[in-house]
């Protein structure tokens, strides 16, 4: 028998459940099944030199950032931009990404902008 000295500390690394559980309708497979991860600690930056970068500045694109690779080892899955609304729950807007080999779901939470939510 566990002692309660022995208890595990478990932390939660997903969105809130409203978010988790409609995420199937924009096309993520079984994400009430799989783990998910925030990536602000693994994004990497866009590239600030070359042709492509300096043609992006000139012409107003944004960058989409992209995380380095998965934790299984496949390549990084590109991360979508992605807004929820929905009446009486938590609503936002994300940057979601599945990788294909072990379905694991990148996220990171999106700051309103111009005053908008």
């Amino acid at each position: 028998m566990a002692s309660r000295s022995n208890l595990l500390e478990l932390e939660c690394d997903a969105p809130p459940y409203d978010i988790v559980s409609s995420s199937e309708a924009i096309g993520l497979r079984r994400p009430l099944d799989v783990r998910w991860c925030r990536i602000g600690h693994m994004i990497r930056k866009p590239e600030s030199r070359g042709l492509w970068a300096f043609a992006r500045r000139m012409f107003g694109i944004p960058a989409r950032p992209r995380i380095r690779a998965c934790s299984c080892g496949h390549e990084a899955p590109a991360l979508d931009r992605v807004k929820f609304m929905c009446l009486g729950c938590s609503a936002g807007e994300f940057l979601l990404g599945q990788c294909p080999r072990c379905r694991t779901v990148y996220w990171e939470p999106l700051p309103p902008q111009n005053g908008e939510w």
